[in-house]
């Protein structure tokens, strides 16, 4: 009887057991959290660039945002410049990138300026600066052709005016530039002369077929060489009436 009874304990304690690790609360594990990726480096490249456009001189600063030498676009990138007499770099621009990571600004500084290109950076890409490039002054070069139409035989003054930060440049030397309409191999410096003491400079032409000319403001101590915008002296043959 008292075995029995002993049976009916150790079954009863059993159960009580079972009972409680059915019915005991889980214990829920959180996941550690996944560790963030890490940025990627990138590398931002800048190239000055002098060109001649429809009005003259024109420098451009080029720049290139790149991660594993692709190219990253609609990235924002801040044009920064200082001069000789400043402390500090200072923002004057910023633009965002092509598809192909490429950005560009035109520059027109008043002296001698060197440029540099930041990228901030974001959440997944590390903050990118450039190397610094010089940008030197030009001088202004105005030109114009009087008349503007000739009869084939007839000439034609072409004229100019250079300036430098506002001034007037004396003894500037200037080329003229001439290349006949449809024929662009026909390119060629066709005379030269310097500024007078007003900055003023004329050549007196006679073309044979309608032409386009420039005017081409040799490099000096004082700046780097400029070109102005193009004039074109239209001639047409002459009557044949008698």
């Amino acid at each position: 009887m008292i075995r029995s009874l002993l049976r009916r304990v150790a079954g009863a304690a059993a159960l009580a057991t079972a009972a409680g690790l059915l019915t005991a609360p889980a214990f829920h594990v959180e996941a550690a959290p996944a560790a963030a990726a890490p940025r990627l480096a990138t590398a931002l490249r800048i190239a000055h660039v002098h060109k001649t456009g429809p009005d003259g001189s024109v420098d451009v600063i080029r720049g290139r945002l790149q991660t594993r030498r692709h190219g990253v676009a609609n990235r924002r990138v801040v044009l920064l410049a200082r001069t000789a007499e400043d402390s500090a770099w200072t923002k004057v621009a910023a633009r965002r990138t092509s598809k192909r990571g490429l950005v560009r600004f035109r520059v027109d500084p008043e002296q001698t300026t060197g440029y540099r290109l930041v990228f901030r950076g974001t959440p997944r890409l590390l903050p990118a600066r450039s190397r610094a490039v010089r940008v030197p002054v030009r001088p202004d070069v105005a030109i114009t052709a009087d008349p503007t139409s000739i009869t084939q035989g007839e000439s034609a003054t072409v004229a100019g005016t250079v300036t430098l930060q506002g001034a007037l440049l004396a003894d500037a030397k200037v080329k003229l530039w001439a290349v006949k309409v449809g024929h662009p191999r026909s390119a060629r410096a066709i005379d030269r002369a310097r500024t007078d003491a007003d900055g003023a400079v004329s050549f007196v032409v006679t073309p044979r077929a309608t032409t386009r000319y420039r005017l081409v403001v040799a490099r000096s101590d004082a700046s780097a060489g400029a070109v102005s915008g193009k004039v074109k002296v239209a001639v047409v043959a002459p009557s044949t009436d008698t």
